[in-house]
């Protein structure tokens, strides 16, 4: 596979952070959700980052996660922050994609899968789903399944005839707040422990097969009367925000968290698949300044783009006068102290040096990079530095 620029350290033809126009003609809510339901659908070799930048944009700014019970509204919740995997053949194969079966039709519910033992670097995953610290929810998207027609919109059922992981994905949920309480919830483990709690579902099989009586559509008909939702005990849907956003978040963009590109099948180089995804900046957040429980290394680099998207490498000279100001606004914008986002700093600076040592020694990387990449903060940053080098 070809390996693209590193979006950590090249100028993007677009901003890295993502703004829409205020004064734009808000469209009705069936317009909307059918437009918004119609972007999960993958069907060919389209620019997928600026897809995903449509559906962050998206899922951020005009649409909320709604908890139901019978007709009753539990909980509203905005999103936070999210990640894209993607995986098609030939096109986009991303590595840490989980692939399973209900990851190839767009716009469901897909709960995280036990993975199987396997001798392969990419995943895949068998029956159970996956339980204590490690679960995890996604929105799925992928190829257009049977289109049915719903009182309030348009909507995808299964189909069968998508051959197996020809196009699976997800958008995995990583932080919500709870637009009531502003209670945040921040990891996707945890996030998945709500969604249960306030289904008076006591494990995901329990919400899956009883409460949601097996269907795992996140689009729902408002119209309920007389439609199968008036019969389910509860519901997990995509709505439209009730009112608008006082101010337009600033989105965010880094790498995503927990991704180690080594692995015991392979010997790690900067163009292998693993490396190349763990560096690509599929994940999405706003206020950073919230996202204190997780990835803050990830959380430093994304606000360090949004400030300076091409960075000085391989012993270039540095003003320490604008070194001053990115350290200011990184920590002003992600709440870390000013020694935190220094020491980031200093890491990920020292990756971006080790260009030289890699030019002169062909094994220097592979030796480097033994050790997990998710070890700790300082080994994360100098990894990701050095992959930003070589892209």
């Amino acid at each position: 596979m070809k390996r693209k620029s590193s979006a950590l350290h090249k100028q993007r033809d677009k901003k890295e952070r993502i703004r829409s126009s205020p004064d734009a003609t808000p469209p009705s809510p069936a317009q909307s959700l059918t437009a918004f339901s119609s972007l999960l659908n993958f069907a060919g070799e389209e620019n997928l980052e600026a897809r995903f930048d449509e559906i962050a944009e998206q899922l951020f700014q005009h649409l909320v996660i709604s908890v139901k019970e019978g007709s009753a509204t539990v909980a509203v919740f905005e999103i936070l922050e999210l990640e894209f995997y993607f995986w098609n053949i030939g096109v986009h194969e991303d590595p840490f994609t989980h692939r399973a079966a209900e990851q190839a039709h767009s716009g469901n519910w897909y709960f995280h899968r036990v993975p199987q033992k396997s001798d392969s670097s990419t995943s895949s995953v068998g029956n159970g789903y996956r339980g204590g610290t490690r679960k995890g929810l996604d929105l799925t998207i992928g190829q257009a399944a049977t289109t049915t027609t719903s009182p309030y919109f348009t909507f995808a059922s299964p189909s069968k005839d998508i051959p197996p992981s020809s196009t699976r994905g997800g958008v995995l949920l990583r932080t919500l707040r709870n637009t009531s309480t502003e209670k945040v919830i921040s990891g996707p483990s945890l996030l998945v422990d709500e969604i249960l709690k306030l289904s008076q579902a006591s494990k995901i099989s329990e919400l899956v097969d009883e409460r949601w009586m097996g269907d795992t559509s996140a689009f729902r008909d408002k119209s309920a009367s007389g439609t199968s939702d008036a019969a389910r005990n509860s519901m997990l849907c995509i709505d439209m925000r009730s009112t608008a956003q006082a101010e337009v978040p600033v989105i965010h963009r880094s790498p995503r968290i927990g991704l180690d590109p080594s692995h015991s099948t392979i010997s790690l180089t900067p163009t292998h698949p693993r490396a190349v995804f763990s560096t690509k900046p599929y994940r999405y957040f706003i206020h950073p300044n919230l996202l204190t429980a997780n990835g803050r290394p990830q959380t430093f680099l994304g606000v360090l783009a949004s400030l300076k998207p091409i960075f000085p490498a391989q012993g270039a000279a540095r003003d320490e006068k604008e070194l001053e100001r990115l350290k200011n606004g990184v920590s002003r914008q992600s709440g870390m102290s000013s020694q935190t986002v220094a020491k980031y700093l200093e890491h990920y600076v020292a990756g971006l040096e080790v260009r030289i040592l890699m030019d002169s020694d062909p094994d220097f990387f592979a030796r480097a990079t033994k050790k997990q990449a998710s070890s700790s903060p300082a080994t994360y940053l100098r990894l990701m530095g050095m992959l930003s080098a070589v892209g």
